[in-house]
């Protein structure tokens, strides 16, 4: 299987989830660089001397205990036990919004082989990444686990046992089946999805949805946002969706407002520019598809016969014109009908 199929596999819209053992192929390596995160070398592991598992150590230190989860429940719907976790280190190339730190190793985790530590770690502390997700912009979902062992019926039915930093025990039973059953729920999209349908936008007082506004008019936008959960659509219900009207820069950008079962609305005046815009939502929030759509509209001019007539506002101004209009008439009239007496005096 080359870099390639995989990569148009996931530009055709597909999922995919790559697990790595201590060894990882060239090809599956590949594809995670070409997606923005670097596996430390073949061989290396990630060890952690205070959150290590005492029942599996074999003196090394490279079977751990995390329980460093993302804080998202779209992702993780409820916060699993600590995991066991033993191979590789991941680290991500830059700050791409489009990555999702899933897992992480703690302050005291660092990536290297068993042997002596001779050179700085690939990586260390909390950037240390142990499960990783990126959402692709075309919303397919692309999932990098660094231990084979992690999902293995071992280490689901083990326990766990570690020490904390007083040097009594922690036990318990390890949430690697939780885990990977909340983790692989989002990463083969059986949630997290965003949808919208039944978009109407009219003048208020009305019910057509026309193609054609009037500068100025007040109009009422509605549309029906919905998120995929456990098989079925659902109203989804936030308080930070924005939309915007837009020419070629935003004109208005407003949030729409939650009314009920998913359906948002927003009433706004169409500004004082005609031409064609765009009603437009780029909705982005982490562990959710993208919810990006615009639809277009047509805003023309006053006609003629369309202008108010004798404005409040104008009347200093028609005062004005009138009052210059009697003024020249009295002026007029002083001027030719007043005679001056003129004195000639003859020498």
């Amino acid at each position: 299987m080359s870099t390639k199929s995989i990569l148009d596999f996931v530009d055709s819209n597909h999922d995919v989830i790559i697990v790595s053992s201590n060894v990882l192929s060239e090809p599956l390596r590949e594809v995670a660089r070409e997606s923005g995160i670097d596996f430390d070398d073949d061989e290396t592991t990630v060890i952690d001397h205070f959150n290590y598992n005492v029942a599996m150590d074999e003196g090394n230190h490279a079977t751990i205990v995390a329980d460093n989860f993302i804080d998202r429940k779209i992702i993780l719907a409820s916060k699993p036990s600590p995991v066991l976790y033993k191979g590789l280190a991941m680290a991500f190339q830059d700050d791409s919004k489009m990555y999702i730190p899933i897992l992480t190793g703690s302050e005291t985790s660092y990536s290297f082989t068993e042997d002596q530590i001779d050179d700085d770690p690939h990586v260390a502390g909390k950037s240390t990444i142990l499960v990783a997700g990126l959402q692709a912009r075309n919303g397919a979902r692309m999932t990098f686990i660094g231990s084979l062992d992690m999902l293995s019926d071992k280490f689901f039915n083990s326990k766990f046992k570690r020490f904390n930093v007083n040097g009594s025990p922690i036990e318990g039973k390890a949430g690697n089946k939780e885990f990977v059953i909340e983790l692989t729920k989002w990463a083969l999209r059986e949630r997290g999805v965003l949808r919208h349908r039944d978009i109407y936008h009219h003048k208020i007082n009305e019910t057509e949805m026309p193609d054609v506004y009037r500068i100025g008019d007040h109009i009422e936008y509605n549309v029906i946002i919905e998120e995929y959960t456990d098989g079925k659509w659902v109203p989804y219900i936030a308080d930070d969706i924005q939309i915007e009207l837009v020419m070629l820069d935003p004109y208005i950008r407003t949030f729409l407002k939650h009314v009920k079962d998913g359906k948002y609305t927003v009433q706004m005046r169409v500004p004082d520019v005609y031409g064609v815009f765009k009603f437009k939502v780029d909705y982005r929030r982490v562990g959710y598809t993208s919810l990006t759509y615009t639809d277009q509209i047509v805003i023309r001019p006053l006609r003629i016969n369309e202008y108010e007539r004798f404005i409040e506002k104008a009347f200093p101004y028609y005062a004005s014109v009138f009052s210059m209009m009697i003024g020249f008439l009295i002026f007029g009239i002083v001027f030719l009908y007043t005679k001056e007496d003129v004195k000639h005096k003859v020498d």
